[in-house]
């Protein structure tokens, strides 16, 4: 199942619509998580960024450098009714793996060329397990005050998303990596890159330079695209980076390997993209689903291919 919002106006205005619209799917998951639900109803002189979790070093790094996404959480909270510190302890909880939530689930994505008969460059990423009870999957609009309306594949409680494309033609998505070092708390998740760079920017190069000076820490690959052509990874390994211009052949990030190099294949080979093992049939216990975006034709596609059908193309 998804959902679809609409998002508009000041950081908090997004976050208060998001939060509003989705305010069940966002209790659920705050009781699941086993994090308070219940929000304080007496006013409070506290400052915005003292509390148990936000006073926390990931939180207030959030607070200090994503500054838009911090002012969305609270309009989220507020929307939702739930307290503020528990969205930020899921916004932390990101850079977690095997978690068993969506956004830590092994997922693949691809940066090509002329994929299916398409001009120019296709970004797409697989949505492992979102047929799953309590993942939900949200298709977000955002108008923001200032900078660029975008269209975004998310979850009910993340003001941030998996994937996305603004208006521009830049495309950007990220995937979790395997470590089996300690989760790193000090610092926010790398996949808050991903609305940062569709609020912000046009282009890949300007991306990359934002994602490469921008304070976080976890595992995993940023791939981007522009309606120019322009592809590039960065890859986040624990406080470290990796920016790459990608110039030839496709480029697929993520886990497992087995569909790793399946898609792979096929792009180099056929040139297509291959559904089957975006969503592999012997998974269709853990339905998934899929989504791409192709820059040229601001366009991005959503599509469950097993079990009830579903699809969805939306024109940014």
């Amino acid at each position: 199942m998804f959902l679809f919002v609409e998002a508009s106006g000041h950081p908090r205005d997004m976050g208060l619509d998001q939060g509003s619209m989705l305010a069940a799917a966002i209790r659920e998951k705050v009781g699941r998580a086993g994090l308070p639900g219940r929000r304080s109803r007496l006013p409070s002189l506290a400052a915005f960024a003292s509390g148990p979790v936000r006073g926390s070093a990931s939180a207030l790094g959030m607070i200090r450098h994503y500054p838009h996404l911090a002012e969305r959480i609270d309009g989220l909270a507020r929307g939702a009714g739930v307290p503020v510190d528990s969205i930020f302890a899921l916004h932390a909880g990101t850079t977690a793996l095997g978690a068993g939530d969506l956004e830590n689930r092994p997922a693949v994505a691809i940066a090509a060329l002329g994929l299916d008969d398409s001009p120019g460059a296709t970004l797409a990423r697989s949505l492992p397990g979102s047929a799953d009870p309590g993942s939900t999957i949200v298709i977000r609009r955002s108008r923001p005050a200032v900078g660029f309306e975008s269209v975004e594949v998310t979850l009910p409680w993340l003001v941030g998303a998996l994937g996305g494309m603004n208006e521009a033609g830049l495309a950007a998505c990220f995937v979790s990596g395997p470590s089996n070092d300690a989760v790193p708390t000090l610092r926010p998740s790398p996949i808050l890159l991903v609305q940062e760079s569709l609020q912000r920017f046009e282009s890949v190069d300007a991306s990359v330079d934002w994602a490469c000076s921008r304070p976080v820490a976890g595992w995993g690959t940023l791939l981007l695209a522009d309606a120019n052509g322009a592809r590039a990874s960065v890859v986040f390994a624990a406080g470290e980076r990796l920016a790459a211009r990608i110039t030839e052949g496709p480029v697929v990030a993520g886990h497992p390997e087995r569909i790793v190099d399946a898609l792979r294949e096929a792009a180099t080979g056929e040139r297509v993209l291959d559904e089957k093992a975006l969503c592999p049939p012997e998974d269709a216990s853990h339905a998934g689903a899929w989504v791409r975006m192709i820059p040229t034709r601001r366009t991005l596609e959503f599509r469950r291919p097993i079990g009830p059908r579903e699809e969805l193309l939306i024109q940014v």
